[in-house]
């Protein structure tokens, strides 16, 4: 049976953009998963996205990006994730140079309980450290390019 591609990204919480490229990872052709996709796929997407997904607190239905080939080096990331990463390398706070969490907090203008989730998906992704629980962090200058690929990816959608 096929759905709509919209609903269908939608399920997967995920732009319909990345479900056609995933798809197409998958040898379907693009007239097969636009307007409509068929199920298979969708399970197939489901399998391969969700063992990610588990990494990732739900932000009320927040969109995410992958970056990188589709595969077991797939980087799934969210939006406030990668609007520190970019806050934290305009700032030039790689390696020593550290900032608190509250200067995040000032920098991003991510509050509350978004702000804890991005610093923890990012720390666990080892973009960023830090020296205690509370800070101060950094960016990790051994995954420089990886960030900078992330932050560059994020400026073209």
């Amino acid at each position: 049976m096929k759905i709509p591609t919209h609903n269908a990204a939608n399920n997967l919480g995920i732009h319909p953009t990345n479900l056609i490229l995933i798809a197409s990872k998958l040898n379907s052709s693009f007239e097969e998963c636009w307007p409509e996709i068929d199920d298979g796929i969708i399970e197939t997407i489901k399998m391969m996205y969700y063992k990610y997904k588990q990494k990732i607190i739900d932000n009320e239905k927040e969109m995410v990006i992958i970056v990188g080939k589709l595969g077991d080096n797939d980087t799934i990331i969210t939006n406030d994730a990668i609007k520190v990463l970019d806050k934290l390398c305009r700032h030039k706070h790689w390696g020593n140079t550290e900032i608190s969490y509250d200067g995040i907090l000032n920098i991003t203008h991510i509050q509350g309980d978004k702000l804890k989730i991005a610093i923890k998906e990012l720390i666990s992704l080892e973009y960023i450290s830090q020296k205690s629980q509370n800070g101060p962090f950094s960016l990790n200058t051994a995954k420089k390019s990886e960030i900078e690929r992330i932050i560059k990816t994020k400026g073209n959608r």
